[in-house]
């Protein structure tokens, strides 16, 4: 089969679009005809892609099933095999990713494609709209009313965290620049602060919830922007704990964290998808074999969405 690899000794200059072995499933696993396939930036540095020889990127997959283990539940068969084998999830990022024209997943990664959705879009799903989900409902439990305000928010993150605070009521501020205002309101941002004129740290504003998405300063600042008894969230870096030497006697939970492959949230994910509630943002589309020029066009930032590489077709 044809596809990305990284090669020694890493980094995007070192991805090599190839032709090598397809993987072969094992009894608990899935084997899927990628139709396409999403890159998270920088990924290509994390500890676990390092930790693989010639690691296959981008854990964003949409594709067809074609065949499974023995041991994959059958009852989870049947439901993929009612949705046309179409699947879509977040493969594990201990294991080599879709940037190729084959991919193995586990039945806990997957959930059934969404109807409304072709394979380009729905793979630009999966990582940004669990991380989102985790992020809002499972650290900080947002629902109506909380006031929620997401740092770059016309990212690949960020979209989705507008989206789905909006959806849950939240009175939702995005972050970002002057060029994405007319765009994150389009997403359900109620108010736009366009950094490029008023920075974070001069804004009085207090949140219940900040999704911190961009790093750096903007967490800090980020952390001055949350009300007594409220929660930061941190994505960009999501070793930050709370410590009384980074944050000296706060009563503000922070906390960051790495999202986990969820067939079951992927699936109200899917739903919302499909009733409107909830839309992907793809800041381009490539063939696989420009996978090395789309990993470098990530590295250059400030992309609206993800970048998907198409890999059939």
């Amino acid at each position: 089969m044809k596809g990305i690899r990284i090669h020694p000794p890493g980094g995007i200059a070192n991805i090599v679009y190839s032709e090598f072995s397809a993987p072969i499933p094992s009894p608990h696993e899935i084997l899927i005809k990628v139709h396409a396939a999403a890159l998270t930036t920088g990924e290509q540095a994390w500890s676990e892609t390092g930790a693989r020889s010639l690691p296959v990127p981008c854990h964003d997959v949409s594709g067809t099933i074609i065949s499974y283990g023995a041991e994959v539940d059958t009852a989870v068969m049947k439901e993929f095999d009612d949705a046309g084998k179409e699947v879509y999830g977040l493969i594990g990022f201990d294991r080599d990713g879709a940037a190729a024209e084959y991919a193995l997943a586990l039945p806990s990664e997957l959930a059934a494609k969404p109807k409304s959705l072709e394979h380009e879009r729905a793979a630009a799903v999966p990582l940004s709209a669990l991380t989102a989900w985790q992020a809002l409902f499972v650290h900080a439990s947002v629902k109506k009313g909380v006031k929620v305000l997401v740092t770059g928010a016309a990212g690949g993150v960020g979209v989705m965290a507008v989206q789905l605070a909006r959806w849950a009521g939240a009175e939702v501020v995005g972050l970002g620049s002057a060029k994405s205002v007319d765009f994150i309101k389009s997403l359900g941002g109620e108010r736009v602060i366009d950094y490029t004129a008023t920075p974070l740290w001069r804004i009085e504003e207090k949140f219940d919830v900040v999704v911190e998405c961009v790093g750096g300063k903007t967490l800090d600042q980020g952390f001055e922007r949350v009300k007594d008894d409220g929660v930061l969230i941190s994505i960009a870096d999501p070793f930050v704990q709370q410590t009384d030497k980074a944050y000296p006697g706060s009563r503000i939970k922070i906390t960051g964290f790495i999202v986990k492959p969820d067939k079951k949230q992927l699936g109200r994910i899917s739903a919302l998808l499909d009733e409107g509630s909830l839309r992907p943002v793809v800041a381009a589309t490539m063939p696989l074999a420009e996978g090395r020029q789309a990993f470098e066009i990530g590295a250059l930032g400030h992309t609206k969405g993800k970048i998907v590489l198409k890999v059939d077709g």
